[in-house]
């Protein structure tokens, strides 16, 4: 009996804990004292890992460090069809 992936249809990585903002109705509000992102690596192992069909990127505010979300998006890409950007769009 061979093993299947485990695909699934969307995965939600939350890439970085930073946000410049402290907007009272998001579930992300203390994260402004936060500071983090995950790897390159570990993001691709997690992709590979369930196959989703979609992948958003969600944080803290995924457009604070721009080259990050952007190999992330590749990398992404090379194993998903949709890739979605949680983000307030402030790069500040």
């Amino acid at each position: 009996m061979r093993n299947k992936p485990n695909k699934i249809k969307r995965l939600v990585i939350k890439i970085i804990d930073t946000c410049q903002h402290n907007c009272i109705y998001c579930v992300n509000n203390d994260s402004i004292s936060v500071t983090g992102k995950m790897s390159l690596k570990m993001i691709e192992d997690i992709i590979k890992k369930f196959l989703p069909e979609e992948v958003e990127f969600t944080g803290g505010e995924v457009a604070l460090d721009y080259e990050h979300i952007l190999s992330a998006v590749r990398i992404s890409s090379k194993y998903s069809k949709f890739i979605m950007l949680n983000t307030y769009g402030i790069m500040e």
